[in-house]
């Protein structure tokens, strides 16, 4: 295992875009399932390291990097990072799920809201950040890295009416909820727990379907058992009913029964 360096990607002040997020409000669970450590944002290219040891201490999000020295550029980087020509990383994150405008949250020289609920993506080492410990954000619809000196573009980042970063979130959050999923749970656990769901139904429906089957049999059978019963009593009512003419003596004897006692009559002929 290589050596670990330790990094802070995040704290509370103002960026050099004019806002701030909240370290309370970070949701960190995505990044440490995927810690990804790239050179400057640039998330087209390999990664250089992985993070390590991801933890909040007084307002700062810190991560021990460990660099991938078996790659050419990890080890560059890394003995630059030795070496103390660079010494700052920076954040990635997702358009922020929660801003606040509320003054008390403020900051001096602070001209843009506050982001009170946030999602890490990745973390770069980089050679000057936007708020001396950087940051960039992405959109969730493109995966694209967003202009942030783009005034117009980060005003529809911010402003939940319009943004469709907030908007899928929202119906993100409601599909995780239903799903039983924690709201930072990656696409792939959302398509799996979907697929699961599939699954139980076609198993439900194909039982169903059995059980219906196996029910009209039985009903088959208890109907025919029944017929059969009501034609036995019946043949044995007219055999137990039957009157019997006897010659008696020139007489005949009519047999009669009854429920308590058996009469017999001697008519004369």
């Amino acid at each position: 295992m290589g050596k670990a360096y330790t990094f802070c990607v995040h704290d509370e002040s103002v960026n050099t875009y004019g806002f701030r997020m909240l370290t309370s409000g970070a949701n960190l669970e995505e990044f440490k399932k995927n810690p990804v450590v790239l050179y400057n944002h640039n998330d087209w290219e390999t990664p250089i390291g992985r993070g390590e040891n991801v933890r909040v201490e007084e307002g700062r999000i810190l991560v021990d990097v460990v660099f991938d020295e078996e790659d050419e550029k990890g080890r560059t980087i890394a003995g630059k990072v030795e070496r103390g020509f660079l010494r700052m990383a920076s954040i990635g994150a997702w358009p922020p799920e929660e801003v606040s405008d509320d003054p008390a949250l403020k900051l001096p020289g602070q001209t843009g809201p506050t982001a009170t609920r946030w999602t890490m993506r990745e973390m770069s080492v980089c050679p000057i950040g936007s708020n001396h410990n950087a940051l960039a954000m992405y959109d969730r619809a493109t995966n694209k890295r967003i202009d942030l000196s783009d005034r117009q573009a980060f005003v529809r980042l911010m402003d939940k009416e319009f943004s469709i970063n907030h908007k899928r979130e929202n119906n993100m959050s409601y599909l995780t909820q239903m799903l039983k999923l924690s709201d930072s749970a990656s696409d792939q656990a959302i398509r799996e727990a979907v697929q699961d769901l599939i699954t139980l139904r076609d198993n439900l429906q194909a039982e169903n379907a059995t059980l219906k089957s196996e029910k009209q049999t039985l009903q088959e059978r208890v109907t025919a058992f029944e017929t059969k019963e009501k034609e036995d009593g019946l043949r044995n009512l007219r055999s137990r009913y039957l009157l019997c003419p006897v010659s008696v003596y020139h007489g005949l004897l009519s047999y009669h029964r009854s429920s308590q006692t058996d009469l017999f009559h001697y008519i004369p002929p």
